[in-house]
Protein backbone atom coordinates (compact mmCIF):
# COMPACT_ATOMS: atom_id res chain seq x y z
CA UNK A 1 0.00 0.00 0.00
CA UNK A 2 1.55 3.73 -0.81
CA UNK A 3 -0.12 6.47 0.90
CA UNK A 4 -0.46 9.83 -0.64
CA UNK A 5 1.89 11.80 1.71
CA UNK A 6 -0.23 15.26 1.57
CA UNK A 7 -3.03 13.48 2.75
CA UNK A 8 -1.18 11.35 5.49
CA UNK A 9 0.11 14.81 7.23
CA UNK A 10 -3.24 16.57 6.82
CA UNK A 11 -5.11 13.37 8.29
CA UNK A 12 -2.94 13.05 11.26
CA UNK A 13 -3.73 16.22 12.98
CA UNK A 14 -6.94 16.42 15.54
CA UNK A 15 -9.78 17.56 15.45
CA UNK A 16 -10.30 21.54 15.79
CA UNK A 17 -12.28 22.90 18.40
CA UNK A 18 -16.24 21.84 17.69
CA UNK A 19 -17.16 25.63 18.25
CA UNK A 20 -14.89 26.38 15.50
CA UNK A 21 -15.69 24.03 12.78
CA UNK A 22 -18.57 22.03 13.71
CA UNK A 23 -19.43 18.38 13.02
CA UNK A 24 -18.77 17.71 9.01
CA UNK A 25 -15.75 16.32 7.24
CA UNK A 26 -13.00 18.38 7.34
CA UNK A 27 -9.37 18.77 5.54
CA UNK A 28 -6.31 20.09 7.26
CA UNK A 29 -3.78 21.60 4.39
CA UNK A 30 -0.86 23.22 5.26
CA UNK A 31 -1.87 26.45 3.18
CA UNK A 32 -4.97 28.75 3.97
CA UNK A 33 -7.94 29.05 2.13
CA UNK A 34 -6.89 26.53 -0.48
CA UNK A 35 -9.14 27.65 -3.95
CA UNK A 36 -12.38 25.10 -4.47
CA UNK A 37 -10.20 23.01 -6.76
CA UNK A 38 -6.73 22.56 -4.83
CA UNK A 39 -9.51 21.54 -1.81
CA UNK A 40 -12.01 19.21 -3.78
CA UNK A 41 -8.64 17.30 -4.93
CA UNK A 42 -7.32 16.98 -1.80
CA UNK A 43 -10.50 16.11 0.22
CA UNK A 44 -10.70 13.62 -2.54
CA UNK A 45 -7.82 12.01 -1.11
CA UNK A 46 -8.94 11.90 2.34
CA UNK A 47 -10.72 13.59 5.48
CA UNK A 48 -11.57 13.91 9.00
CA UNK A 49 -15.16 13.24 9.86
CA UNK A 50 -15.80 15.04 13.37
CA UNK A 51 -18.75 14.46 15.34
CA UNK A 52 -20.38 16.38 17.86
CA UNK A 53 -19.55 14.76 20.71
CA UNK A 54 -15.50 15.70 19.65
CA UNK A 55 -15.08 11.90 17.87
CA UNK A 56 -13.09 12.17 15.30
CA UNK A 57 -12.03 9.36 12.60
CA UNK A 58 -9.87 9.98 9.49
CA UNK A 59 -10.28 8.38 6.22
CA UNK A 60 -7.18 8.37 3.56
CA UNK A 61 -7.26 7.09 -0.20
CA UNK A 62 -4.25 4.04 -0.34
CA UNK A 63 -3.41 2.60 -3.49
CA UNK A 64 -3.90 -1.67 -3.89
CA UNK A 65 -3.35 -4.04 -6.50
CA UNK A 66 -7.41 -3.98 -6.62
CA UNK A 67 -6.92 -0.40 -7.25
CA UNK A 68 -7.69 2.69 -5.11
CA UNK A 69 -9.24 2.37 -1.99
CA UNK A 70 -10.63 4.42 1.23
CA UNK A 71 -9.28 3.02 4.66
CA UNK A 72 -10.22 3.92 8.16
CA UNK A 73 -6.93 5.16 9.50
CA UNK A 74 -7.37 6.80 12.39
CA UNK A 75 -9.81 6.80 15.53
CA UNK A 76 -9.60 9.39 18.23
CA UNK A 77 -11.77 10.70 21.07
CA UNK A 78 -11.20 14.66 21.82
CA UNK A 79 -11.41 17.10 24.55
CA UNK A 80 -11.82 20.76 24.60
CA UNK A 81 -10.21 23.08 27.20
CA UNK A 82 -10.14 26.98 26.36
CA UNK A 83 -8.29 27.09 23.18
CA UNK A 84 -6.80 23.76 23.19
CA UNK A 85 -7.94 20.20 22.20
CA UNK A 86 -6.36 16.84 23.28
CA UNK A 87 -6.87 13.91 21.21
CA UNK A 88 -6.35 10.13 21.87
CA UNK A 89 -6.89 7.07 20.36
CA UNK A 90 -5.35 5.07 17.63
CA UNK A 91 -3.61 5.81 14.01
CA UNK A 92 -2.58 3.47 11.42
CA UNK A 93 0.49 3.33 8.95
CA UNK A 94 -0.70 1.42 6.71
CA UNK A 95 0.34 -1.85 8.33
CA UNK A 96 -0.13 -1.19 11.85
CA UNK A 97 -2.15 0.25 14.45
CA UNK A 98 -0.64 2.21 17.27
CA UNK A 99 -1.18 4.83 19.80
CA UNK A 100 -2.01 8.60 19.07
CA UNK A 101 -2.07 11.49 21.66
CA UNK A 102 -2.01 15.05 20.82
CA UNK A 103 -2.81 18.70 22.12
CA UNK A 104 -4.11 21.58 19.46
CA UNK A 105 -3.83 25.02 19.83
CA UNK A 106 -5.92 27.36 17.18
CA UNK A 107 -6.07 30.90 16.89
CA UNK A 108 -7.35 33.17 14.15
CA UNK A 109 -4.37 35.07 12.06
CA UNK A 110 -5.76 37.38 9.45
CA UNK A 111 -9.15 36.20 10.24
CA UNK A 112 -8.68 32.48 9.24
CA UNK A 113 -8.49 29.43 11.74
CA UNK A 114 -5.05 27.89 12.13
CA UNK A 115 -4.21 24.73 14.73
CA UNK A 116 -0.84 24.29 15.53
CA UNK A 117 -0.31 20.26 16.70
CA UNK A 118 2.04 18.87 18.95
CA UNK A 119 2.04 15.05 18.06
CA UNK A 120 3.52 14.60 21.26
CA UNK A 121 6.44 12.16 20.00
CA UNK A 122 9.20 15.15 20.18
CA UNK A 123 8.88 16.15 16.42
CA UNK A 124 8.26 19.73 15.92
CA UNK A 125 4.65 21.25 15.82
CA UNK A 126 2.41 20.52 12.63
CA UNK A 127 0.64 23.74 11.30
CA UNK A 128 -2.74 23.55 9.72
CA UNK A 129 -6.37 25.33 8.27
CA UNK A 130 -9.17 23.52 8.73
CA UNK A 131 -11.48 23.62 5.89
CA UNK A 132 -14.60 22.17 5.00
CA UNK A 133 -14.75 19.27 2.19
CA UNK A 134 -17.00 19.84 -0.56
CA UNK A 135 -19.83 17.50 -0.69
CA UNK A 136 -18.75 16.39 -3.71
CA UNK A 137 -15.21 15.27 -2.75
CA UNK A 138 -16.48 13.64 0.15
CA UNK A 139 -19.04 11.47 -1.86
CA UNK A 140 -16.05 10.60 -4.64
CA UNK A 141 -13.68 9.48 -1.84
CA UNK A 142 -16.45 7.04 -0.15
CA UNK A 143 -17.06 5.72 -4.00
CA UNK A 144 -13.97 3.67 -3.62
CA UNK A 145 -15.48 1.81 -0.89
CA UNK A 146 -14.02 2.28 3.01
CA UNK A 147 -11.99 -0.60 4.53
CA UNK A 148 -11.11 -0.55 8.00
CA UNK A 149 -7.21 -0.11 8.69
CA UNK A 150 -5.43 -3.31 10.29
Amino acid sequence: MRLFPIAAVALLLPAPVLAETGPGFWSYPSTPNLGAEDLTALCETGFSLIYADGHRQSFLRVDTDAGPRLILDSEVECRTDGDQTACAGWVSDGMTQSDSTTVTRFDHPDGTLRAITDVMDGSAPVTSYPQLCPDSAVRAAFALGATPAP
